[in-house]
């Protein structure tokens, strides 16, 4: 019973914006007692407020009040839990098996227009501190991947184009332009490198 009246003394502090708590408890009826059962009366206090007692009977909210200050109380005892922070891979690390990559990466040059069998498709190479990367981009994203743009992409993936890779963010993933600042290493191209196709 200590423990849950902690909690709810907390809560009604936070809910309530008071500046300290009155906690009184009434046994038998000489002291005051109306509601035969253990409970605590826990009153939010403010500065001069002049209370000193539990408030007189027939002194309680209205109903609609009561609701928004019981909302107010739940709300403090139930916070939405922490939004997760993404954790972000390296470009450097990238292989074939890779996805369901978060990246924070700098748009390195201008995009290029690839003639294809299924028509155009466009290449964007961006990159991190630990290497470059060459990105398949869509139509619709080009005027997101302008040269030196900082971005954050969440849930790319892979696919293999003529044996090297590519990453490629589809409509299960998300681009969004970043304020960081990220240096760009060329020294490591994850696009050059060929891989041959094992069958197992």
């Amino acid at each position: 019973l200590m423990g849950a009246q902690n909690k709810v003394t907390r809560a009604i502090k936070d809910a309530m914006g008071a500046s300290g708590i009155s906690i009184l408890l009434d046994s038998g009826a000489d002291a005051g007692q109306t509601v035969f059962h253990p409970h605590f009366h826990v009153v939010p206090r403010m500065a001069g407020d002049n209370v000193y007692k539990a408030p007189a009977p027939g002194s309680k909210l209205g109903d609609d009040a009561a609701k928004e200050v019981l909302a107010k109380i739940d709300a403090a005892l139930h916070p939405p839990p922490p939004l997760k922070q993404p954790k972000f891979q390296r470009v450097g690390k990238i292989n074939p098996d890779s996805a369901g990559l978060n990246l924070k990466v700098k748009v390195t040059g201008d995009i290029t227009e690839i003639e294809a069998k299924t028509g155009k498709v466009y290449e964007v190479q961006v990159g991190d501190d630990t290497g470059v990367v060459t990105m398949s981009i869509t139509e619709a994203q080009k005027p997101t991947f302008a040269k030196d743009k900082v971005l954050e992409l969440r849930n790319a993936g892979i696919k293999m184009v003529k044996s090297h890779i590519r990453l490629q963010v589809d409509k299960w993933g998300k681009v969004t332009e970043s304020s960081d600042t990220v240096e760009v290493s060329t020294a490591k191209d994850v696009s050059s490198q060929e891989y041959e196709l094992v069958n197992a």
